[in-house]
């Protein structure tokens, strides 16, 4: 499901917040909980660990693509800049 269409990826700048506050990733149970004596479900977690993979995924193919399109930028800057020092 993480990878359907609808799928609401959080922004990476407010998982970041959320790290820095809650001191873990959103949908996963704090340490404190875990240890805390409650225990946890192993299929639920190995579910909710698979989400987070994709999730991931997805993260790393959007910062690919936008350093695909910083190194095209790169690139005509410095043929623009060539071009400049050949005039």
């Amino acid at each position: 499901y993480v990878f359907a269409d609808d799928y609401e990826l959080m922004n990476i700048n407010d998982l970041e917040k959320y790290i820095e506050k809650e001191n873990h990733l959103p949908g996963l149970p704090a340490a404190e909980e875990i240890d805390g004596g409650k225990g946890f479900d192993v299929g639920e977690m190995q579910r909710l660990t698979v989400e987070k993979i994709e999730e991931l995924t997805l993260y790393l193919i959007e910062a690919n693509k936008k350093m695909d399109e910083m190194a095209k930028q790169n690139e005509i800057l410095r043929q623009e800049i060539n071009k400049l020092k050949n005039d």
